[in-house]
């Protein structure tokens, strides 16, 4: 009877020392960072809005979600696990509505960091066909393009090619059931659900957005492939904002990138409108030698609002 109160002792106090240590890891706050500002978003599908897959494994019901959201600026996403998936057998992260085939033009105001600047203008033509879709990009800085299939988990690429200004071109391939791999390095990332291609990400913000921008308050973590490497891209909504474009004053979603401090990652702004199928209306790159490259829309031609 000594033994077994001695025994029951010892797991009682292991089990509280565990308790209290991964409370004060959850409470550690991080270094160098301050409290963000809050912001208070209500966030509201599109009238007819709803969300829709291309056959494939059914997704688990979702748990309803609030609308209305306190939505911290600037909060950090939590990095998750990347595991090699097999597509049709895990239900996706997010709920998602592809919106319509569609070419959109884009004008383009770059300024580097010395302060020289350029314009011109771009064109991203979404385009699908049943089950497969193909997204072509052309600019003056890059040319991109995205081909693979649609499914439960949004848009699924399996090859995108890219060719920058004064750079060789490269490829990005995804082996739903294996790795990401990179024509410019021997790198393999393992595929995840729901991983996109850099041509691909604002669209699939897009898809998640329309089926319930509810699912944008909690931020949203993308794995995406590009150029040699594949990393986790951490979005948050910044708030609401009306923007001025060729099209006039249009109503958006703020996504703004997480970045970690000291990193040499490019900053990324992508701005979603509701009332537009939440199609990206203007993208902002900020490099980390200062060089800022905007993206704001100038024509959206929907070919094949039935899809």
């Amino acid at each position: 009877m000594a033994l077994c109160a001695a025994s029951l002792l010892v797991h009682y106090l292991g089990a509280r020392w565990l308790d209290v240590g991964s409370g004060a890891a959850r409470q550690s706050p991080r270094s160098g960072q301050h409290a963000p500002a809050t912001v208070i978003a209500t966030l509201r599908a599109p009238p007819g809005a709803q969300a829709q897959t291309v056959a494939e494994a059914p997704a688990a019901s979702p748990r309803r979600v609030a609308r209305k959201k306190v939505v911290e600026a600037g909060a950090v996403v939590p990095d998750r696990p990347v595991q090699s998936v097999n597509q049709a057998d895990v239900a996706p992260r997010y709920r998602v509505s592809l919106p319509p085939a569609a070419e959109l033009t884009f004008d383009v105001g770059r300024i580097d960091a010395q302060g020289g600047s350029w314009n011109g203008q771009a064109l991203l033509a979404w385009s699908r066909d049943g089950s497969a879709y193909r997204l072509h990009y052309r600019g003056e800085l890059a040319e991109m393009d995205s081909e693979g299939r649609l499914g439960a988990a949004g848009i699924i690429p399996r090859t995108m090619s890219e060719k920058r200004r004064n750079r060789a071109r490269t490829a990005t391939h995804f082996d739903e059931p294996g790795n990401i791999t990179f024509s410019a390095t021997q790198a393999a990332v393992p595929m995840q659900s729901g991983a996109q291609d850099r041509a691909t990400l604002p669209l699939q913000l897009a898809a998640i957005a329309r089926a319930d921008p509810a699912q944008l308050a909690a931020g949203v973590a993308i794995l995406v492939g590009a150029e040699k490497d594949a990393s986790q891209y951490r979005f948050v909504v910044q708030g609401q904002e009306e923007i001025d474009t060729a099209m006039g004053k249009l109503a958006s979603w703020r996504l703004t990138r997480v970045i970690a401090p000291g990193s040499y990652h490019a900053g990324m702004d992508i701005w979603l409108a509701p009332g537009l199928e939440w199609y990206p209306v203007q993208l902002r790159s900020t490099e980390a030698n200062g060089t800022v490259t905007t993206q704001t829309i100038r024509k959206i031609v929907v070919k094949d609002a039935g899809n």
